[in-house]
């Protein structure tokens, strides 16, 4: 059975700077490719991992008609409660 710790640990494999080819779904229902940058990091002692994503995209949810420049996070933890 896994610990608390073990489940923490499970994304361990994504630490690191990689440099990512991203595809996207748009409007058109064709897939488009973009080239984009992420560092992932362990905060809160271990506890969760930090992304820092930034490249070019073209999102057709945000109405963007041309490939825009973006930065963003994401946080990710595990939730002993919820086992998830």
């Amino acid at each position: 059975m896994k610990t608390f710790e073990d489940h923490e640990r499970e994304f361990d494999f994504w630490i690191g700077s990689w440099n990512i080819n991203q595809r996207v779904l748009q409007a058109n229902q064709q897939w488009r490719d973009f080239k984009a940058q992420t560092i992932v990091r362990t905060i809160l002692d271990g506890h969760a991992l930090m992304e820092n994503w930034e490249g070019e995209v073209q999102l057709p949810w945000d109405n963007m008609s041309e490939p825009e420049y973006r930065k963003a996070i994401s946080i990710r933890a595990y939730d002993h409660k919820k086992q998830v």
